[in-house]
């Protein structure tokens, strides 16, 4: 079994996060790539570095593509051991 924190930790690390975008929602799939965006953002605002977190500014420009997500995001923002499983089975 995984947490969702390590499936997305995970596929984030591996540059697959598409994957984990539901597959049942039509809507999900045609808007894919703006899900991963807001991912990314997501997981940039959860920095433990409160530095490394964007401005509410930045935030919006980068929901509204003038902006790309920073590159070099920590995923390691919960204190939560994941173990290296290639286990796909959700807790």
């Amino acid at each position: 079994m995984i947490c969702i924190y390590c499936l997305f930790k995970r596929k984030a690390k591996e540059d697959q996060l598409l994957d984990i975008v539901d597959k049942c929602s039509e809507d999900m799939q045609l808007h894919g790539l703006e899900a991963v965006n807001m991912m990314g953002i997501a997981a940039w605002c959860l920095q433990v570095d409160s530095a490394k977190r964007p401005s509410l500014s930045t935030v919006v420009k980068v929901s509204e593509g003038v902006m790309d997500v920073e590159v070099d995001i920590d995923y390691n923002f919960l204190d939560l051991p994941c173990a290296d499983s290639s286990s796909s089975t959700l807790v």
